[in-house]
């Protein structure tokens, strides 16, 4: 899983292991996995299945799509899960991919519904020219907010 769906967790939970993240993300991660990685692993089973294979020989490059979320008014939030020590910056690249993330997501699932763009990130995003392409965005103090 990627070490930023780590660190989102890390967080979501309050563990101290956020420190040792925010320390040393590697590090971080490592204890991280080596302490939880049995309920992660049973999580991401329980959400897709025993056959977590992305590829097949229409979509060979499969894609990676962090959270989604189904809502009754027919709309679907791919979310892409990002830390950073500070506002994260979608460049040229990362933007390709998530319109390779979007279309593939909407070729295999064949679903009608509008499919938004969500980003859920640490310290929130950089307002350049590829912000435009996502809905919305949550950072971690409107995660845990009361």
């Amino acid at each position: 899983m990627p070490l930023s769906f780590f660190a989102l967790y890390a967080s979501y939970l309050k563990m101290e292991i956020w420190e040792d993240i925010a320390a040393n993300a590697e590090d971080g991660a490592k204890r991280l996995v080596a302490e939880y990685g049995d309920r992660l692993f049973s999580a991401a089973v329980r959400i897709c299945g025993n056959d977590c294979d992305a590829g097949d020989d229409v979509y060979p490059t499969g894609a990676q799509i962090d959270l989604l979320l189904e809502r009754a008014d027919n709309v679907i939030n791919i979310c892409e899960m990002k830390y950073s020590s500070g506002p994260f910056a979608i460049d040229k690249a990362m933007d390709s991919d998530l319109a390779a993330k979007v279309e593939t997501f909407r070729a295999v699932s064949k679903t009608q519904k509008a499919i938004h763009l969500t980003f859920v990130t640490s310290r929130g995003l950089v307002r350049n020219s590829y912000w435009n392409d996502v809905q919305s965005e949550v950072t971690l103090d409107d995660l845990f907010k009361e």
